[in-house]
């Protein structure tokens, strides 16, 4: 890991629904990527709406790393 930080409010704002916005806990660089972390607990994770987050948060990323590639950047 290079650096993390925790984004403040509004940092990103993933639409996960017509009316919710996502923001990820923590944003980690690596020697090779950039990553969104949500950690959550075992029963967590078949949840609805944590599943509608990661769903969004890939689309996201989908998108963030295809802007990276096209400017040097890392995904």
């Amino acid at each position: 890991m290079i650096k993390w930080f925790k984004p403040g409010k509004d940092v990103f704002r993933i639409r996960y629904t017509t009316d919710n916005d996502y923001e990820p806990d923590f944003v980690v660089e690596t020697e090779s990527e950039k990553l969104l972390c949500e950690p959550k607990r075992a029963d967590q994770i078949q949840d609805p709406v944590v599943l509608a987050k990661a769903r969004a948060a890939a689309t996201w990323c989908k998108h963030a790393t295809a802007h990276e590639n096209e400017n040097g950047g890392k995904p």
